[in-house]
């Protein structure tokens, strides 16, 4: 849904920092939405609804919505040479009666573990036990949800999505010299300065020391987009161990910030942005690293208008719980992860490109040799595209039934230490 999208961009907003980096799943934010807004009703609802689901959804027909979720769940896990997993946890005081249809809507279509807990224990056994669960369900991923959550005594929402390719990706390490050229264009982002500023390459710092630079290069032919007026370049890469899933990047030009394309970004740009694409041989050099973040969205959410659900004396749960009065939820721990790596497939020209080519090689060859050799070389020629500073990236799905592509993970790279 295009106004979800939306949400999620206006998230990265918020949440951006010159020397952080952003990992969310806007599918799972999406999924999450969907397990709170089919509990509530009336006032809360159209908050909710206004902020991140299309006006045309009502109380009434939310359960399409949340059926067509679960079909597109169960398509994105069944994605092939893929670790694909998408985890939803609610944790709701035992002191509220929950409703049965509640229950079946959202365990069944939306993949929601719900569970009543006695938050009224005040010792910490209680959120040890909430943390083993989670740490079970996503081997690991989430760990210590009290140091986050220390006073949630109504309802805790916990989401965890991951993605991981089985696959060897093919990299290369460049030369010292070319490493640390590459490590100072990062380092200026992660010291707060500009991408000008001039640093001694020579005194070793704490990012030097955690930095070992990998980028695997792919060479070929590549969706390619560089915008004249605003300087920045976008690729879409094919991962070729399963030809649904996209990696698209969005590389601002030097000396410029990915806040000053962010805050342009909508889902009509982003499918302006793939409409404008077009073929390019090219070679794209991209870093190895381990993408990564957990945090608490709730104060967030807040911010950008979504309120009444936070407040015991404003929320309506009365589509959750029989006795909702005081029911509220608290805290809504996120936690994306995934490998920005992998091997790419090169795109093959159409029909019609083949024969242009085809053409334009003939016209060639009735040329003198001088001419029809230097038209070649021209053509075999790759535009370098290296991401050697911070970049936007979204990591797309192809959903076959539905027949549109879903964002599964949208964020920044801004920092390679936090990275590993």
């Amino acid at each position: 849904m295009s106004k979800c999208i939306n949400f999620a961009l206006d998230l990265m907003r918020y949440l951006y920092r010159e020397t952080s980096n952003i990992v969310l799943s806007p599918i799972s934010l999406e999924i999450a939405a969907l397990s709170i807004i089919a509990g509530i009703k009336d006032v809360s609802f159209d908050e909710m609804r206004d902020a991140i689901f299309d006006n045309k959804i009502s109380s009434r027909n939310i359960n399409d919505l949340i059926n067509s979720m679960g079909s597109l769940i169960h398509e994105l896990k069944s994605q092939q040479d893929v670790e694909f997993k998408m985890h939803n946890f609610i944790y709701v005081s035992s002191k509220f009666k929950l409703i049965d249809q509640y229950l079946d809507n959202v365990i069944r279509n939306l993949d929601t573990r719900v569970k009543q807990v006695n938050f009224d224990d005040q010792s910490l056994e209680l959120y040890n036990i909430i943390d083993a669960e989670v740490s079970d369900a996503t081997m690991g991923r989430i760990n210590k949800v009290i140091k986050n959550v220390p006073t949630v005594s109504n309802m805790l929402i916990i989401n965890s999505t991951t993605l991981q390719m089985n696959e060897n990706h093919h990299s290369t390490s460049f030369s010292s010299a070319t490493s640390r050229q590459m490590r100072q264009l990062f380092k200026s982002s992660y010291e707060g300065k500009s991408n000008n500023t001039n640093t001694n390459t020579n005194n070793p710092t704490e990012y030097d020391s955690f930095m070992d630079i990998t980028f695997s290069v792919h060479n070929g032919l590549f969706k390619y987009y560089h915008d004249n007026e605003q300087g920045y370049t976008c690729v879409e890469l094919s991962y070729n161990v399963n030809k649904n899933l996209n990696l698209i990047l969005l590389l601002p030009k030097e000396g410029t910030s990915p806040r000053d394309i962010m805050n342009q970004l909508s889902q009509n740009k982003l499918v302006s942005l793939s409409r404008s694409m077009m073929l390019k041989r090219l070679e794209i050099k991209i870093p190895v690293i381990k993408l990564k973040m957990n945090i608490d969205l709730a104060y967030i959410w807040q911010l950008i208008g979504i309120q009444k659900i936070f407040e015991p004396d404003d929320a309506d749960f009365s589509a959750l719980a029989t006795n909702y009065k005081g029911l509220c939820l608290e805290s809504i721990i996120f936690n994306s992860e995934f490998n920005l790596n992998g091997n790419f497939k090169e795109k093959s020209m159409s029909k019609g490109e083949e024969r242009s080519k085809s053409s334009s090689n003939s016209n060639s060859k009735s040329g003198n040799n001088i001419r029809s050799s230097t038209i070649n070389k021209k053509s075999s020629t790759l535009l370098p595209i290296v991401f050697n500073r911070p970049f936007i990236y979204f990591v797309t799905c192809n959903v076959k039934d539905q027949q549109r592509k879903v964002i599964i993970f949208a964020g920044v790279v801004n920092n390679l230490i936090d990275s590993n």
